[in-house]
């Protein structure tokens, strides 16, 4: 199981050291990452995810990719020109 622990804090900022309560299960691994696209890269290659390797391959910004896939209106209406990216230059 992959679990989202990414909204506890940082290493350096858990005073209490709050990851110390999520442990894995025998045989199992937790991994602990900030979700950067280097630890993302690190991710999809343990998982082995096709759809993944494929994409990060092309460059593709998955959580761009996630949020087209969780509402596809947001797609529509960055391509009609209605609303901008932040990374899209501005006219």
């Amino acid at each position: 199981y992959l679990l989202a622990i990414q909204n506890q804090l940082a290493q350096e900022k858990n005073r209490y050291n709050i990851h110390l309560a999520f442990i894995a299960a025998q045989g199992n691994s937790l991994i602990v990452s900030d979700y950067g696209q280097l630890e993302l890269t690190i991710l999809i290659l343990l998982a082995n995810c096709k759809n993944m390797l494929n994409a990060s391959k092309t460059g593709e910004d998955f959580h761009l990719r996630t949020v087209i896939k969780m509402y596809p209106y947001i797609h529509e209406v960055v391509e009609k020109g209605q609303v901008l990216l932040e990374w899209h230059p501005q006219p």
